[in-house]
């Protein structure tokens, strides 16, 4: 059972009753779940939005579908689930929902929770764009541009994702400046036009665009080189939980690039993406063992399970820990595991350390 938990002023405060009694139709119930998820009225909780949104879904409310299926895709308030996201936004886009069916595509396009079909997600996107969804017609644009499930056309991919981004669609400016800056060639446009389009995404919140424009600023890719730039964008985008992002930055601070040098710092964030799975966060941790006999000591055995916990090790995480192993650093000497590890590895050791 549901609590009441807003405060005085929020408008579905009841005065201390419980449940959904609360709320006396689907409207009422989805409401109060936005209330709770945007702290509007009363204290922000995700995990009470999912519940009344749920309240509010069984009973056939097509926007509760739509928010559902969205907090599912995002682990909002819910552990992430992209099975279940799909099954929610299906039912809302059974119903007509557009925004719905562009998720849809955007499912179908990445694999998320069905079989990645780019084909399908052009058709989806296409419904959507029709119906006058931006971000859908974003989406469009880029699988035009690069020729995901529909032949490419970079005149007409660029028309349509700069037609969205000028329109206000914040996805739209990202994968516009995205695009741009990859192009280094100006083959559809000046690449510093993109990162005009990153800081317009980034200051409209959007998180990836923090990374690249992080990324872009680090090593003066198109933009001109600021690494202390270029840490402060990435540090936006780890605070707000982009775990590649959080790779760089810990890398930055064990570095001293871009900011002052911060071993606490630099372990907390790789610590964090490598969490994540994140390969590059668990790698560079793994580096630092092998170059810092002390950091070994307090991290090795951390970092070794960390490395030995994913069955798909990429061929430079084996040899880190074969050589973690070879060499006894946070790990007890085992010849023979690192020998097994080290067979037939290509990486250069000396190569590792230089990075």
């Amino acid at each position: 059972m549901l609590v009441n938990s807003c405060s005085p002023n929020c408008s579905y405060a009841t005065g201390g009753t419980e449940g959904f009694e609360a709320a006396h139709d689907a409207e009422s119930l989805f409401l109060k779940g936005v209330s709770f998820e945007h702290g509007s009225g009363c204290e922000q909780n995700l995990e009470k939005a999912v519940e009344y949104y749920k309240a509010a879904s069984a009973l056939g409310h097509e926007q509760a579908q739509l928010q559902l299926g969205l907090c599912y895709l995002n682990g909002v308030g819910v552990q992430e689930d992209h099975e279940e996201a799909v099954k929610f936004l299906r039912l809302a886009s059974d119903k007509g929902n557009v925004k719905a069916i562009c998720k849809l595509g955007i499912c179908s396009l990445y694999g998320r929770g069905v079989l990645q079909d780019s084909s399908e997600a052009v058709k989806k996107f296409r419904i959507a764009a029709d119906h006058g969804d931006m971000e859908a017609l974003a989406e469009l644009g880029k699988c035009i541009l690069y020729g995901y499930g529909v032949e490419k056309d970079k005149s007409v991919g660029v028309r349509f994702i700069q037609t969205a981004a000028e329109h206000g669609d914040v996805n739209g400016m990202f994968i516009l400046g995205h695009s741009l800056t990859k192009a280094t060639d100006g083959s559809i446009g000046d690449p510093r036009d993109g990162i005009r389009w990153l800081n317009y995404a980034a200051d409209h919140g959007h998180v990836r665009a923090m990374h690249v424009l992080g990324t872009c600023y680090l090593y003066g890719i198109v933009a001109q080189q600021d690494p202390s730039r270029g840490v402060q964008m990435l540090k936006r985008a780890a605070e707000k939980g982009d775990a590649d992002a959080a790779a760089m930055l810990g890398r930055c601070y064990l570095e001293g690039d871009g900011i002052a040098q911060d071993e606490g710092e630099g372990v907390r964030w790789l610590k964090f993406s490598a969490q994540r799975g994140v390969v590059f966060a668990i790698n560079t941790l793994g580096i630092r063992c092998l170059r810092d006999e002390s950091f070994a000591k307090r991290e090795g055995a951390y970092v070794a399970e960390l490395m030995q916990a994913d069955d798909g090790e990429s061929s430079e995480s084996r040899h880190i820990l074969g050589l973690m192993y070879a060499n006894g650093r946070g790990v007890p000497q085992d010849i023979r595991r690192a020998a097994e590890l080290l067979q037939d590895s290509p990486i250069n050791f000396d190569t590792l350390l230089a990075r």
